[in-house]
């Protein structure tokens, strides 16, 4: 009876819930090479795939939620791993969005003419491509997403930081 449906359900979120728990622990930042410059890049395809896996897995922790009955004894679980994947996905929207903006702009500013042209523009450029270099090399070492966008309190303002000094060196 309703007994042994409870049971069942229960017993499918906590399932679901480790296999989240699995597919996360061993998910990995996706860095690869830019130019003969080293690791430098989020590569695209693993980007994505990682945006399409965290809508996956924000769809399967919103059904958990509505199961409201079902999902009692595991609310402190949904809620850390619904925070956590959050944080995922807004650092890799503005990571993707600041490396969009540097890969544009670095060819411009490692060619040399425009450093004559705008000197202060180049200066800018050359600090936050130092930065950005700093952590691309941070984050290749990192190897796990969860743990490193999560525990790193400083990705997500020096990725707002750099947005700005690289936004700026467009103008």
């Amino acid at each position: 009876g309703d007994l042994a449906d409870d049971a069942r359900r229960e017993h499918l979120i906590e399932a679901r819930l480790h296999a989240l728990a699995s597919e996360w622990g061993d998910a990995l930042l996706p860095v690869g090479p830019y130019r003969e410059r080293g690791a430098l890049a989020l590569r695209g395809r693993e980007t994505a795939a990682l945006v399409d896996a965290l809508d996956e897995s924000h769809a399967a922790l919103a059904l958990m939620v509505g199961q409201a009955r079902h999902v009692a004894p595991f609310r402190e679980q949904v809620a850390l791993w619904t925070e956590r994947l959050a944080v995922v996905g807004d650092t890799l929207e503005l990571w993707s969005g600041v490396q969009a903006t540097w890969l544009y702009l670095e060819p411009i500013f490692e060619a040399g003419d425009i450093g004559r042209q705008l000197p202060r523009e180049t200066a800018r450029f050359r600090q936050a491509d130092t930065s950005w270099a700093r952590l691309m090399g941070e984050a290749a070492d990192a190897r796990n997403i969860v743990t490193f966008c999560v525990s790193s309190e400083w990705l997500r303002p020096l990725l707002a930081q750099l947005r700005v000094q690289l936004d700026q060196c467009q103008q």
